[in-house]
């Protein structure tokens, strides 16, 4: 196949330095050690083909996107004959992959296909090595003649966790493993005596009886010092007003504070685009709702300072889990072809680009065009700090760059960077700036000269100055004192005199970012509550105001959504609403949109709230609804659910608890907090109820673990007749079942009424504490 990439110099001496290890010296297991950004994956698949004539080669990464871009790389660079994606992917989204990849979560397809024959590259992530487990137990799967295992780091720490199956040869027959990572990680065992953990043995990748020799290291300071990565520079803004600098560090969110820390943050990434000529940013972010927030108002920033930045349209979008695959891909090509010397591209109407990311740029994907990242909020660990400093660092080879890292800590004039770094959430950066220079002898060229001021400050005193005022009129906007409501009663004294009325509406925001909607809402709020002054009464109602709610207005939407959520218990309607709650539901998905992007006020989603925390749930509306209606039934009423070995039918009440336990790992921790509420409002919810709680004590962990493995076992087999030897994987750990059962069995006076019955409920019979007498004997001639 065309496309053959030629390998760069630091390349060759990867691929030599394994091939040489793996075959040469005998080595079964060898670890490479690249920064980020230094072309791990062609590396690997080189060493790959030195192996591929004489087997199958299996391929092990921790994402889903990381698999179909690895997949994707190989198929350009050549050499296969045939592509299999082990994993839970629907279908290929990847265009140049589709009749190439072949995917399949079954183990024995895939042992069929492999069993074929030809040069045959198998790509899985970490999650499905229990499948090719399978296939090697069950399928007769041949061992494989190389496994690669990227983002090697995930597979350390617990031995027994499900990920590091690969070091299993029983469970992964390998004849060669090659482990590749930018960030090692080694681990030790606790020494504190009190310390409770149930891990025996841990996979630390400084082991050489489990990854081998290191056989290559190219650290992040070298592949700068050699022109593989690009320099860099880190850019720190320096606030002179000390009011507005106390304000953006102060600890606590408030909606007033939070909202002039994003304009801060925004401002601050805009001068620093213009002033060294960034085009392409990749911020990352926390929470999805932030991602989403910053990139849906940055355009309105940068049209306020368009005069200063030159920058006046920028691309914007953000990236996230729960968006469709294809959506994301989609973004990210946008994002990753932008230029101004691609005809068609986006650069086309923009001019530049910002993409933020939430958790999914962590490890692996490229972004090879990126000018500079944010570091919206802080990523502790050092493994996410360099993964995110290696979007920024990547770079075509043989072309200068020098990548910016724009970090939201602002400095006083004088003050060191040091100093506000350490006091900052961000002094894990620092110290793992401060790190490099070990090896790094520039190091304290690109970042001591923040030491010292600035001699200008990021952001030109007038435009800070602007923000200053306009933010202090938002922070007085919350407060109900005098200044609070002659700001509000000039801007409808010059509402009404543009309009001739005052039928504001509720989301309406004078030029001066007083939002006037939310205050004449208020008025009436105070009014209806007998609350508002005589005078500010007489003052609105010359204007002509009506006091009741309009029917179009968010207070009026409050008082019939507070109804709803008494009749239902819940404010997580969806689009099967039924009679008058549809259009409830469709407000609600409104406010909810507009929550995501950040342009719902904060004293809104308080009061939205205060109805129902979870009105806008990080999962499906249909978990939240029918978790709440489940609730409801089992606490007002003798309705219990029962044990059900085929659980499938989502619309099933009755099985929905099942689901829910069997399923328990996907959940969010929210979730399963609300679940072990449950179980605790109403312990026999179901016979397994004890499966949603956390065990106070050892022994209701170990029955729990066992159970959890009965079940496994029913729901597969539809029985608990099993060898007194057969053991069962729960979650990457093995469970002796057999022998638990038999236990179980024979000293049943060990367990609570609760735990019989959840056996019980399997089919599980338990001898009788204490048994009859035998009836005696009769002489056969009487």
């Amino acid at each position: 196949m065309s496309g053959r990439v030629q390998l760069r110099p630091h390349q060759r001496e990867a691929v030599g330095a394994g091939v040489d290890a793996l075959s040469g010296t005998g080595h079964a297991a060898v670890t490479i050690i690249a920064a980020c950004g230094t072309g791990k994956t062609l590396i690997g698949k080189r060493v790959a083909e030195h192996f591929a004539a004489r087997g199958p080669v299996l391929v092990l990464v921790p994402t889903l996107e990381l698999l179909t871009q690895t997949a994707a790389r190989w198929l350009a660079d050549g050499g296969f004959d045939q592509l299999i994606g082990v994993c839970s992917l629907p279908g290929v989204h990847d265009r140049s992959l589709r009749g190439h990849l072949l995917l399949t979560g079954d183990a024995g397809v895939l042992a069929r296909r492999v069993a074929e024959g030809g040069r045959i590259a198998v790509f899985a992530t970490y999650a499905s090595l229990p499948t090719i487990a399978e296939a090697h137990r069950d399928q007769r799967l041949p061992p494989w003649v190389f496994a690669l295992a990227d983002e090697a780091h995930r597979t350390s720490g617990d031995w027994d966790k499900r990920w590091a199956l690969i070091h299993d040869d029983r469970a992964i027959p390998a004849a060669h493993r090659l482990y590749m990572t930018a960030t090692p990680r080694n681990w030790r065992t606790t020494s504190n005596p009190k310390a409770r953990t149930r891990i025996e043995r841990l996979a630390s990748m400084d082991d050489p009886t489990i990854y081998g020799p290191v056989v290559y290291r190219l650290d992040l300071a070298e592949a700068i010092a050699r022109g593989i990565l690009a320099d860099y520079q880190l850019i720190v803004p320096e606030v002179h007003d000390s009011m507005l600098r106390d304000i953006l560090h102060a600890p606590l969110p408030t909606p007033h504070q939070d909202g002039l820390r994003l304009a801060a943050m925004q401002a601050a990434l805009l001068m620093s685009m213009a002033e060294h000529d960034v085009r392409r940013v990749l911020s990352f972010h926390g929470r999805i709702a932030a991602a989403r927030g910053f990139v849906a108002s940055l355009p309105e920033t940068a049209d306020l300072l368009a005069e200063r930045t030159g920058i006046r349209n920028p691309w914007a979008n953000a990236l996230y889990c729960n968006q469709p695959t294809w959506r994301r891909q989609q973004i990210f090509r946008e994002f990753e072809h932008f230029s101004a010397h691609t005809p068609g591209s986006t650069a086309a109407s923009h001019d530049c680009a910002v993409l933020a990311s939430v958790r999914v740029l962590s490890e692996g994907v490229d972004a090879p065009d990126t000018d500079g990242i944010l570091i919206a909020d802080p990523r502790r660990s050092p493994s996410n700090i360099a993964q995110s400093i290696g979007r920024a660092l990547r770079k075509p080879p043989g072309q200068a760059k020098c990548a910016s890292i724009f970090i939201p800590v602002y400095i006083a004039p004088g003050q060191s960077t040091q100093e506000a770094m350490d006091s900052s959430s961000f002094s894990d950066f620092w110290r793992f700036f401060n790190g490099l220079a070990v090896y790094d002898t520039r190091a304290y060229q690109r970042f001591g000269s923040r030491v010292k001021a600035r001699p200008q400050p990021l952001a030109p005193r007038p435009h800070r100055a602007d923000e200053v005022t306009r933010t202090l009129k938002l922070r007085t906007h919350k407060a109900p004192n005098n200044a609070f409501w002659n700001d509000g009663l000039q801007a409808a004294q010059a509402f009404w005199t543009s309009h001739g009325h005052l039928n504001v509406p509720s989301e309406h925001v004078t030029s001066d970012g007083l939002a006037l909607g939310q205050w004449i809402g208020q008025q009436r709020s105070l009014y209806a509550a007998g609350a508002l002054p005589a005078e500010r009464i007489a003052a609105l109602t010359s204007m002509g105001l009506a006091w009741p709610h309009p029917p179009e207005s968010f207070e009026h939407h409050l008082a019939r959504i507070t109804a709803c959520a008494a009749r239902h218990g819940t404010l997580a309607l969806g689009k099967n609403a039924h009679g008058g709650d549809r259009r409830l539901a469709a407000w609600l998905e409104t406010m909810r949109c507009r929550a995501d992007t950040g342009q719902l006020a904060p004293a809104r989603i308080a009061s939205l709230n205060a109805i129902d925390p979870f009105w806008n749930p990080p999962w499906s509306l249909r978990w939240q609804y029918t978790y709440t209606q489940i609730r409801r039934r089992l606490t007002t009423s003798t309705w219990r659910c029962t044990y059900h070995r085929h659980a499938s039918r989502d619309s099933a009440w009755d099985s929905w608890l099942d689901r829910q336990i069997t399923h328990s790992d996907l959940l969010d921790s929210q979730q399963k907090h609300l679940l072990a509420a449950l179980a605790r409002a109403c312990p026999d919810a179901h016979p397994h109820s004890m499966l949603l709680t956390r065990p106070i004590s050892l022994r209701e962990r170990a029955f729990n673990r066992g159970l959890r493995a009965a079940r496994q076992y029913h729901q597969r087999y539809g029985h608990l007749d099993m060898p007194k030897d057969h053991t069962e994987e729960i979650l990457g750990d093995q469970v002796h079942l057999g022998a638990w059962l038999a236990r179980r069995r024979r000293d049943s006076a060990q367990m609570t009424p609760r735990q019989q019955a959840g056996l019980e409920a399997l089919g599980f019979e338990t001898m009788p504490v204490f048994l009859p007498p035998a009836p005696p004997l009769r002489d056969a001639a009487a």
